[in-house]
């Protein structure tokens, strides 16, 4: 990614009056920038076609900070509720200058495993604006302590909206003016709306002995990393390799030290692989750039080559 383009992310905040204060992180990012941002980084949390299902928890955001635009195809106002909830994982917390040198990256397929930004983003929803003009508001809810670090960082700040107002743009056909005005005594317009997310699942592991035989080892998964646990080498390659579409993800992950699949404790969340050990030798907990079919995931530990390789269809 190119300097100007940085520069375009990074715009400083602009005062306009005392009631609002305007950014306009994204102006004159072009759509094919943009929408390659919100495609490698943003994580769109989608609505259960049932309420009722037990792949899906219900959760109740709390306000955070808000954001007024317009619709440029109807000129209607837009609001942008930044909500949050410690149902959404947080990021990977890295400093600025971090974030810069990801963006930079040529290769943006392996940037986009190295940082992206857990969010859902829920349903649109009529609101009155303090006219009493009609309006419409969307509620992107994010991890507490990353709304904390937005506010204190314009990096992050600009960063999070290029992603989520691309990602309203793509999921709702809508174009949304990139000039936004951060409200500064809204902290939310409208009611807050009950969102869900994708409960995790408990992949079995195949373990591969060097007779071919093949055993299943229920995991476990342990969240808390202890501080001697070491992060193992992997790589994380898509099928197909060229192209907008993804099929699948497949993760190599070398284990050495560990003997049998026994003691790994592994969980697959819809954009996440979070990989423990028993005996705390290794820890890793990597977000993806792809939500995954969770069900139909697969893992099998070679005792030989001591490889776990991880299989992950991909949501359309």
């Amino acid at each position: 990614m190119n300097d100007e383009l940085l520069k375009k992310i990074l715009m400083n905040n602009k005062n306009e009056s005392n009631e609002e204060e305007s950014i306009d992180p994204l102006e004159n990012i072009s759509p094919e920038e943009l929408s390659m941002l919100a495609k490698l980084y943003s994580g769109q949390g989608n609505l259960p076609e049932s309420k009722e299902s037990k792949n899906f928890k219900s959760f109740i955001p709390e306000p955070g900070i808000c954001f007024k635009t317009k619709n440029l195809h109807t000129n209607q106002k837009i609001f942008l509720n930044i909500c949050q909830s410690a149902e959404i994982n947080a990021p990977k917390d890295i400093t600025e200058q971090e974030l810069l040198k990801i963006i930079e990256q040529e290769d943006q397929q392996n940037a986009a495993f190295q940082f992206r930004v857990p969010m859902s983003l829920g349903e649109a929803h009529a609101e009155l604006d303090n006219a009493g003009a009609g309006c419409t508001a969307f509620d992107i809810c994010i991890n507490p302590e990353f709304l904390q670090k937005i506010q204190k960082y314009p990096t992050f700040m600009g960063f999070l909206m290029s992603i989520v107002i691309e990602g309203l743009e793509e999921k709702y056909s809508i174009k949304i003016d990139k000039n936004c005005k951060l409200l500064k005594n809204k902290k939310f317009l409208g009611q807050i709306k009950e969102q869900y997310i994708r409960l995790k699942s408990k992949p079995l592991i195949a373990e591969v002995n060097n007779n071919n035989e093949i055993n299943k080892n229920d995991s476990k998964p342990k969240a808390q990393n202890d501080t001697k646990s070491e992060t193992p080498k992997y790589k994380i390659f898509r099928e197909p390799q060229e192209g907008d579409l993804v099929e699948f993800l497949v993760a190599e992950i070398e284990l050495p030290n560990i003997i049998s699949a026994n003691s790994l404790q592994l969980d697959l969340g819809e954009d996440r692989i979070l990989l423990n050990t028993r005996s705390q030798i290794y820890f890793l907990d990597i977000f993806l750039p792809y939500c995954l079919k969770q069900n139909e995931c697969g893992a099998q530990f070679d005792k030989k080559t001591k490889i776990l390789t991880i299989t992950m269809p991909v949501s359309d």
